[in-house]
């Protein structure tokens, strides 16, 4: 089946009424810049929970898999992912203020955030910041899945916290840590607080 993408037939001609030098031709020009500016190409997502949500292409293009799935998927159906709606949301909200590149190769340790990135989740629960976290590995999103690793880094790290442990890991079933447990933690891991 042959395709035209009729947008590219309206640039030729715009083009060819702008080098004739016609002031229609400049006019029509100009809007053509206007319109295509404000002209954004959505991504469909067919959630976890059943939900439609549609995220702009240039913010998608963070996550390596929806940057694959948008370049070799037909755009005009949703593609379905193994997230829920709330957290995709959240990770979408995090992706329009998120200006960081990561080249091939990074070292994480040499990722410097910023305290707005350390405190984007801070309305979130524990759960939420697990569940983004857990997108973000699976929707190949690196800066976030840092971020997210350093957040519960530093939660963990503060002995207050942990003593608390509201995060929700469990051992053996559904008991949750006692003193006992972070004790053992504690001697287990105890060569990670010595000086290298």
């Amino acid at each position: 089946m042959f395709y035209v993408d009729l947008s590219v037939i309206g640039t030729f001609l715009i083009i060819d009424l702008y080098n004739t030098g016609s002031k229609s031709g400049r006019v029509l020009h100009m809007l053509y810049i206007c319109f295509s500016v404000l002209i954004t190409h959505m991504f469909k997502i067919s959630t976890l929970d059943g939900h439609l949500v549609e995220l702009e292409e240039q913010y998608s293009s963070k996550s390596n898999l929806l940057q694959n799935l948008m370049e070799y998927s037909n755009m005009d159906s949703p593609v379905k992912l193994l997230i829920d709606r709330k957290t995709l949301l959240l990770v979408y909200n995090f992706m329009q203020k998120d200006m960081h590149v990561l080249k091939k190769g990074y070292n994480p340790l040499e990722i410097h955030f910023s305290y707005e990135m350390l405190h984007f989740f801070d309305s979130c629960t524990p759960q939420e910041l697990l569940d983004v976290c857990n997108s973000a590995n699976y929707l190949e999103y690196p800066f976030l899945l840092e971020l997210c690793c350093k957040i519960l880094a530093n939660e963990l790290s503060d002995s207050s916290n942990l003593s608390k442990c509201e995060f929700p890991f469990k051992i053996l079933g559904d008991e949750r840590i006692n003193e006992e447990d972070l004790e053992k933690i504690s001697k287990d891991f105890d060569w990670m607080n010595e000086d290298l």
